[in-house]
């Protein structure tokens, strides 16, 4: 899986290519929690998914959808803390 906290290391390795600093100048933030062992930047601040929690609910709701097959669709919200990491500064006005 190559999307979330790795774009936004990737996004950060760029930048600091380019001269721009992070979090000073830009902030980032991921997605995921789950660091890319490439990456030797800041601690990423990101969203921690609950993967776990998400793919049994996952299946609970494909179980009932076969069981309801004509039923409205449902919505789901799951909490996803925020991991503060060093990548994200304060906003200057």
């Amino acid at each position: 899986d190559l999307y979330n906290d790795y774009m936004a290391a990737a996004a950060i390795m760029h930048l600091r290519e380019r001269g721009v600093h992070v979090p000073e100048q830009v902030s980032v933030v991921g997605f995921d929690n789950i660091r890319p062992p490439w990456y030797d930047g800041p601690p990423l601040t990101t969203v921690a998914v609950p993967l776990e929690e998400l793919g049994a609910e996952a299946v609970r709701l494909l179980y009932w959808r076969l069981a309801h097959p004509e039923a409205p669709a449902r919505q789901l919200m799951l909490k996803a803390p925020l991991v503060v990491g060093g990548t994200t500064g304060t906003v200057k006005s």
